[in-house]
């Protein structure tokens, strides 16, 4: 399936609108702050009710990639016909076999996760852009904002 970047759609609006993870090392007094790049089905008709989350360093390279989907395993067992395994894996999150990845994954994983599931704001933040990547026309999309989330 074809994923592209909400940045890519709404480029004013990811401009505003940041998600990032900081890991906080005991061997490093400098944080390292991770730049999330999130990807969703651009398919009107599809319901998928995910995200694919990739991390970047502050150089630019991508040191994980995450795939989330916020519904429950029955949903995705019901709706997408995934056997039960599979559809758990999605509702909790997992490191993509297909996407990179890096040495601090896990690590940005752990972080991603606890956001996700402890703080209703990173939630709600990939469930907004995806909506917004579903049903606002082009004419309306630069009045869409929801802030910017930093996770440590």
């Amino acid at each position: 399936m074809l994923m592209v970047p909400f940045c890519r759609e709404f480029p004013e609006l990811a401009a505003k609108d940041r998600f990032r993870v900081v890991l906080r090392k005991a061997n490093s007094p400098n944080p390292s702050v991770y730049e999330i790049v999130d990807l969703y089905c651009p398919e009107n008709r599809c319901n998928c009710h995910k995200v694919s989350a990739v991390a970047f360093d502050c150089l630019g390279k991508a040191c994980a990639t995450i795939a989330w989907g916020w519904k429950s395993p029955g949903y995705y067992r019901n709706k997408w016909e995934l056997d039960e395994k599979t559809a758990k894996k999605l509702s909790q999150g997992f490191l993509d076999p297909y996407g990179r990845q890096s040495a601090d994954s896990t690590e940005i994983f752990a972080a991603f996760t606890h956001a996700v599931k402890s703080v209703p704001r990173v939630k709600k933040f990939f469930q907004k852009c995806y909506a917004t990547l579903k049903i606002l026309p082009l004419t309306n999309r630069q009045s869409y904002n929801h802030g910017f989330i930093e996770i440590e």
